[in-house]
């Protein structure tokens, strides 16, 4: 098992930061006072029990919405890697986080990310390409990983796709397919 809260860098500094949690008012409900939840090895950590109390400490600074971010990796061919998985079991990494959120009355954004290292990318907002057949191979590949982790989390409050993706804008027209499939994918389940 993983130290219990090695994934959680970032909310330690921000609960060290906050003081006494006596002193933080309840979550304004139709306020958006939310988290992302970072994690090591893939969002395996996500899904184990520790998730539970993390998200009570989320909870007791104010917050009430977190997010998780499921990675796929980005190829210098467009190709966009990703674990396969059975939609009808999918890994507790990608639902607990979901039913653990609920259960304590917060709401969660999933927001799938493109893991950039080892590629000739520095950052999301690098990645661009050069040939037709690169940019196909990347809207295939980024419609696939983004359907599966959509369908896999659709008790989740939100998707949000795209993040940080800068050189893509000019592609309107694949990324309102992209929006409309998510949508019908989201209503189909």
């Amino acid at each position: 098992m993983s130290i219990p809260f090695r994934y959680l860098l970032r909310l330690t500094i921000l609960l060290s930061c906050t003081g006494p949690t006596e002193s933080v008012e309840p979550p304004d409900s139709d306020k958006i006072q939310g988290i992302v939840i970072s994690t090591h090895g893939g969002g395996r950590d996500w899904g184990y029990d520790t998730i539970v109390s993390t998200l009570e400490d989320i909870r007791s600074i104010g917050a009430n919405w977190v997010a998780t971010h499921p990675y796929g990796t980005i190829q210098a061919d467009g190709s966009i890697r990703f674990r396969n998985f059975n939609q009808n079991d999918p890994p507790s990494q990608l639902v607990r986080p979901i039913r653990e959120a609920h259960s304590q009355g917060m709401r969660i954004w999933i927001k799938p990310h493109l893991a950039y290292w080892r590629s000739p990318f520095e950052w999301r907002g690098e990645i661009t390409f050069e040939s037709r057949e690169e940019w196909d191979r990347f809207w295939t590949d980024y419609r696939d990983w983004i359907l599966s982790v959509v369908s896999a989390c659709r008790d989740a409050d939100g998707i949000v796709i795209g993040t940080e993706l800068d050189k893509t804008l000019h592609h309107e027209k694949e990324w309102r397919n992209h929006g409309s499939e998510t949508n019908l994918c989201l209503e189909l389940d």
